[in-house]
């Protein structure tokens, strides 16, 4: 077996696993020993084969954030480019969640707060989330008029 098919199978059993970036899958790979040359050839090689794909995994991301428990734009942001997903790819995604969208669930997760909770916890809450300064602002005069 030649270091290329080593390098191909360790690549191979971890997309198998679960949804790696490109990045992820290099620093998975150099952490087994194998050598540059080879980790470029093998990335590229599942990139061409669709099998790692970074704006998959963005999308994904986005499409999380606005159906599962609710976070912010922010959040997804830092997740993204912490896991090696390009800024451009990163800002793409993004582009699909908009501000009202974003207000909404932001809204909807500060309800499960309540208003006894007073305005700062909210907003700290909802920042914590990975809501940014804008929607923070709207949720709260939204839910505290005053």
């Amino acid at each position: 077996m030649t270091s290329r098919d080593r390098a191909f199978e360790i690549a191979w059993a971890a997309v198998g696993r679960s949804e790696r970036t490109a990045s992820e899958l290099a620093r998975h790979l150099t952490a087994r020993g194998i050598e540059a040359a080879d980790i470029d050839a093998v990335v590229a090689r599942l990139i061409e084969l669709g099998y790692v794909a970074d704006g998959r995994v963005a999308d994904d991301a986005v499409q999380s954030a606005k159906s599962g428990k609710p976070v912010g734009r922010d959040k997804v942001r830092a997740k993204l480019l912490s896991r090696g997903v390009d800024e451009a790819v990163v800002d793409e995604a993004l582009g699909t969640m908009d501000h009202a969208g974003e207000v909404e669930r932001a809204t909807t997760l500060a309800a499960k707060l309540g208003t006894a909770a007073g305005p700062a916890k909210v907003a700290r809450y909802l920042a914590a989330r990975g809501f940014d300064e804008e929607t923070v602002r709207d949720v709260v005069e939204r839910l505290f008029p005053d």
